[in-house]
């Protein structure tokens, strides 16, 4: 470190700065009546609930995994990106939309508890007086009334849809055996919410952390049918090779050597949505390789071939997981790695919901 010229670049914490960077987020998105955005009431509030929100983070709030979690400006560009593109796409009210924001970015990875504790600083310090009805009022659909079915509306956030045929695994009908393949029990709903609301707001990958048998993966292929989706996995193992995603030279069917495309490549081509399982089993050189699809970005780098392939507009990464520590073989991710995804997560299926299954 001697041979280099350091510079330290330390978090912003100024609210009068934070104010200009939030201002600069919904520019466009909220409309201020000649007030300079960054006095207005939203991007103050908004302010005021970040900064808070790391204070909590220090003194009382644990993620899933019994770790505090940490809130840095990448969750705050996340929370206005996502208040800006639900403002502007589906129509929320701006209150709404960053309330909406701020539970995706900030309240995903806490277990109940600690999901309590900041549901209470968000109607203390966001602009409050909007019911329960009122929010899970749909939005306007992105396309207009066409009547096309170019989205799917799962209340009440309205989702892209894919090419393939739209099942609801929670309908009878839809079962060769005349039973549902899902059931949407209170738990099952409240999660398919956060999980429509994480579609919706942007395009990020999404990872859900939870015991298992929680319904992480099955949760993710219910919304993939329903929008019509084709969903594919990927499973991960202390042995998973780099090659099983993007994929290695081998014969084809004539005989000849050529670049094969692994599962990760042709979804990216495609459209297609992936889930990782067990993504904390996966060997550190796999995780180090998704960097680059993780980022802002958002490309994959083939050294094979030496092409950089930007994803579908369809395209959507989730992965699962179960807590470090709690599971055998399962290391605990990075702060800065677990940072690039927005996370949800998930508890075991209560008892009573268990037996509506059964």
């Amino acid at each position: 470190r001697s041979r280099f010229t350091e510079i330290y670049v330390d978090e912003l914490v100024d609210p009068i700065q934070l104010r200009s960077v939030a201002a600069r987020y919904l520019d466009g998105a909220v409309t201020t009546n000649g007030v300079p955005l960054e006095h207005s009431e939203s991007v103050m509030c908004s302010v005021d609930v970040y900064l808070q929100c790391r204070l909590l983070s220090d003194q009382i709030l644990v993620d899933g995994g019994g770790q505090k979690p940490r809130y840095t400006m990448r969750t705050l560009c996340r929370t206005l990106s996502a208040a800006r593109n639900l403002i502007i796409q589906q129509r929320f009210a701006p209150q709404r939309a960053i309330l909406e924001g701020f539970q995706l970015a900030f309240e995903g990875s806490l277990d109940l508890p600690s999901r309590n504790v900041i549901q209470k600083q968000f109607t203390t310090l966001l602009p409050n007086g909007m019911t329960r009805k009122e929010r899970d009022h749909p939005g306007r659909r992105p396309d207009g009334r066409s009547g096309s079915n170019s989205y799917v509306l799962i209340k009440p956030f309205w989702i892209k849809s894919g090419k393939e045929e739209q099942l609801d695994w929670a309908d009878p009908s839809s079962s060769s055996n005349g039973k549902p393949k899902f059931v949407l029990t209170p738990s099952a709903t409240s999660n398919l919410r956060r999980l429509c609301q994480a579609v919706a707001a942007g395009p990020w990958s999404i990872l859900l952390e939870g015991p298992t048998s929680a319904g992480k993966t099955t949760l993710v292929e219910y919304l993939a049918a329903k929008c019509g989706h084709r969903c594919v996995r990927i499973n991960n193992h202390e042995h998973t090779d780099i090659q099983e995603y993007t994929g290695s030279y081998a014969a084809d069917s004539k005989g000849k050597i050529s670049f094969q495309e692994g599962i990760l490549v042709q979804a990216l081509r495609k459209g297609h949505w992936v889930i990782l399982d067990e993504l904390n089993l996966a060997p550190s050189e796999v995780l180090e390789a998704l960097n680059r699809l993780l980022d802002d970005n958002r490309e994959l780098f083939l050294p094979e071939i030496n092409e950089a392939i930007k994803p579908h507009e369809n395209f959507r990464l989730f992965a699962t997981q179960n807590p470090a520590g709690a599971y055998g073989g399962r290391k605990p991710l990075s702060r800065a790695f677990r940072n690039r995804f927005v996370e949800i997560h998930m508890s075991d299926i209560p008892e009573d919901e268990i037996m509506i299954i059964l």
